[in-house]
């Protein structure tokens, strides 16, 4: 009989052939050992009342969003392992539902942009203050902020707007993010003084910091600057509310620019590199074209109005002057001044 880290690694390299994200495969074998620590070397009391034991547990040590992922990872695991498993877990599926994960944050924790830059004018150290930017303007995610390298960024753009190319594991599809034209003197000047490929090295060698390293400078940083300590989530939320709920943006470019899935419409998209670009400028640019048909109907509209505010023009001078020679009259300083504000 196998024993149960001969297990493991080979559960691990089943899963493998399917899921390339090494930081998922990771994951996954750390909660499949968690699992496993209370059954004995060869996994012979491996049955359903363990199993029930486990999940019922779950809600103690992990988020329901967590949750949802082992609870699909067991299920796999033990189709895997037990060939008679119809029989040995008969409420396999009912004990590894599901269910729907509470929001994790309210509208009340996101952060206005004003916010954000007082946290990065808080920032003293130049890394943390460019990887803030980084962070909030493009929409990232924590772990691929952290991976980002030099050569996924465009610095070639006219408008000096950032464009930064890169992967994200989770859609596993390459997202083109734009970073506003004022960020970028900054982020050059840190280009300038930092020789490696990563764009936010770790001190201890040429490699990107941990992903935990974040987490604990954010909540000084954010105690300081706003009374409050914050996640870097946080950030990256607070961005989707501000531009999702703003006018003038195609949403489908906002969702590009958080690294979101979306409709089929975006796959064509995704088709032309320069359009990509484009889009991902669009983000800061935030100029919206007009339709044709409801430009032509708008210009008609002023040049009617110019049209009739000529011809008023001409009747009040034509009035004034009809005053001024069947009466004599003086006109006043109040009239002249009422009709260059009527002109």
């Amino acid at each position: 009989m196998e024993e149960k880290e001969e297990v493991i690694n080979s559960y691990m390299k089943f899963r493998a052939i399917e899921c390339k994200n090494k930081d998922a495969l990771v994951n996954y074998e750390r909660y499949l050992r968690r699992f496993l620590k209370g059954v004995d070397n060869k996994l012979s009391n491996l049955d359903e009342t363990y199993l029930i034991d486990k999940v019922n547990n779950f809600s103690d040590d992990f988020s329901q969003t967590t949750i949802n992922v082992i609870k699909p990872l067991l299920k796999n695991f033990i189709k895997w392992k037990y060939v008679d498993y119809p029989v040995k877990f008969r409420n396999l599926d009912k004990i590894c539902r599901t269910k729907r994960a509470k929001a994790t944050y309210s509208a009340k924790q996101m952060l206005k942009e004003s916010e954000v830059k007082k946290i990065i004018e808080t920032e003293t150290d130049l890394f943390w203050k460019v990887f803030w930017m980084v962070f909030f303007y493009g929409g990232m995610r924590g772990i691929d902020t952290i991976r980002l390298k030099w050569d996924m960024f465009d610095f070639s753009q006219k408008d000096d707007i950032i464009i930064i190319k890169t992967f994200i594991g989770k859609n596993k599809k390459e997202f083109y993010k734009g970073l506003p034209a004022e960020l970028t003197p900054i982020i050059k000047k840190w280009k300038d003084v930092n020789p490696s490929e990563w764009v936010f090295p770790s001190p201890q060698g040429d490699h990107p910091i941990h992903p935990k390293t974040p987490n604990k400078r954010l909540e000084r940083v954010s105690k300081k600057a706003l009374g409050k300590s914050i996640n870097p989530y946080i950030l990256r939320h607070s961005l989707g509310s501000i531009k999702y709920n703003e006018d003038g943006i195609d949403k489908d470019i906002i969702a590009d620019q958080m690294g979101h899935s979306i409709d089929m419409s975006g796959v064509y998209t995704h088709l032309n590199e320069d359009e990509m670009v484009a889009r991902a400028k669009k983000v800061w640019t935030n100029k919206k074209e007009m339709p044709k048909k409801e430009k032509d109907l708008l210009l008609k509209r002023i040049e009617l109005l110019e049209k009739s505010n000529k011809g008023f023009r001409k009747m009040l001078d034509e009035e004034l002057a009809d005053i001024r020679k069947q009466h004599k009259l003086k006109v006043t300083k109040e009239v002249k001044e009422m009709a260059k504000r009527i002109k």
